[in-house]
């Protein structure tokens, strides 16, 4: 086992693993400020993680997986969100696209097609625009703003430390057109609920309500029901930032 610090959104772990893919996966985020928490992986967190990818992805759970460092992996994801909900920081499972200095955040159940709208505005707006976090971006919520970060868990080369202000958050759900309406915070909050980090104590659960009602505050919000090509990122990028390309 080694131990290493890292920064994840302005917080610093330290952080001790078994596995070198963890390290390189962790390796841009490594830093030499002293930690805020320590986070240990022991053998019945892996068995924890173990438990939760029978029942959850039964397909992906073999000896393959077994002997990777991705149940460490995930089990340091775990970890630290909850820990970062002391920071006002809320982990959602969402695509985050950066353009023209705004972020906007589109939340959907697996396989809706998150990625594919936002690398469609990569396509649109070339150096305008880049991913932030492309899973699991962090979230911080206060004093009536939200600024997105990246984090090591996702499928984005963004710089560790990126960040961006959040101007708004967009359910996507599949059709066979393109339309985009803007909803009461009311029925994003419902969405959001089953995207973010769940609590596990009651006390937890109700600090990620508040930020979640903070983020929902601070943005706007809306739906849009959209075919998986390039005309829906035109017109969710026209709609969400007023502008043309």
């Amino acid at each position: 086992m080694r131990g290493y610090n890292v920064k994840i959104a302005n917080t610093v772990f330290c952080i001790y693993s078994y596995y070198s893919g963890t390290l390189d996966r962790l390796r841009p985020y490594i830093t030499g400020e002293p930690a805020d928490y320590t986070v240990t992986v022991e053998p019945s967190d892996l068995e924890e993680e173990y438990a939760i990818q029978r029942r959850t992805r039964p397909e992906g759970f073999n000896d393959a997986y077994i002997h990777s460092f991705k149940p460490e992996f995930a089990v340091l994801h775990r970890k630290i969100s909850h820990l970062m909900i002391n920071h006002d920081m809320l982990l959602v499972h969402g695509s985050c696209v950066v353009a023209d200095g705004g972020a906007y955040l589109f939340i959907a159940p697996s396989g809706v097609g998150k990625s594919t709208h936002t690398h469609h505005w990569l396509s649109l707006l070339g150096d305008r625009a880049r991913i932030i976090n492309d899973d699991k971006p962090m979230i911080y919520c206060r004093d009536g703003s939200a600024t997105v970060y990246a984090t090591p868990w996702g499928l984005s080369d963004a710089p560790a430390g990126d960040n961006a202000p959040l101007k708004a958050i967009t359910v996507l759900r599949r059709g066979t057109q393109n339309s985009i309406r803007e909803i009461s915070g009311t029925e994003l909050f419902i969405e959001l609920f089953k995207s973010s980090v769940r609590g596990d104590t009651a006390d937890e659960q109700k600090r990620i309500s508040i930020l979640q009602n903070r983020l929902i505050d601070a943005v706007k919000c809306y739906s849009m029901t959209c075919t998986a090509d390039i005309d829906a990122a035109k017109i969710s990028y026209r709609a969400l930032t007023g502008n043309a390309f």
